[in-house]
């Protein structure tokens, strides 16, 4: 569960400037953040969407070490921590896309854009400021893949 007083004490130690990144905000643990940081990074090359089955084929790879030399995560942890925080948050949804290869529905895990206003958040430092400033870093992460 993402608590607010930590990710605050973050903010507050100018944690949301300018290189501020995503994972470091939302994970407290150097560990589980790089997990999201390579996820995020194989989900921009893979095309932005996973299937079922080509997730559950990289939590394997990833809890092998076969994603990242040197580094592994468990499955368990991966499906726990990473992809459920993800998804509580709405960053990662769980949805159909339409794949034109088999001119069918297939459905995917993928990034949602945060619908939030580009030119200036709330003021001060209250939860809605920290979840505009987070929602301001996930788009500018999604920005980048293109």
């Amino acid at each position: 569960m993402l608590r607010l007083q930590p990710l605050a004490r973050k903010a507050k130690i100018s944690r949301l400037s300018k290189k501020a990144d995503f994972c470091d905000l939302i994970f407290d643990y150097r560990k589980q953040a790089k997990a999201c940081r390579i996820f995020l990074d194989c989900l921009k090359a893979n095309g932005g969407s996973y299937t079922r089955r080509e997730f559950m084929q990289f939590a394997k790879d990833f809890e092998q070490g076969k994603i990242e030399p040197g580094f592994t995560y468990s499955i368990k942890n991966f499906y726990a921590k990473i992809r459920r925080r993800l998804l509580d948050l709405g960053f990662l949804t769980f949805d159909y896309k339409m794949d034109y290869d088999k001119g069918d529905k297939v459905l995917v895990y993928m990034p949602t854009i945060q619908p939030i206003p580009t030119w200036r958040g709330p003021p001060g430092w209250s939860f809605s400021r920290l979840s505009w400033e987070l929602c301001r870093l996930w788009n500018e992460e999604w920005k980048k893949k293109k």
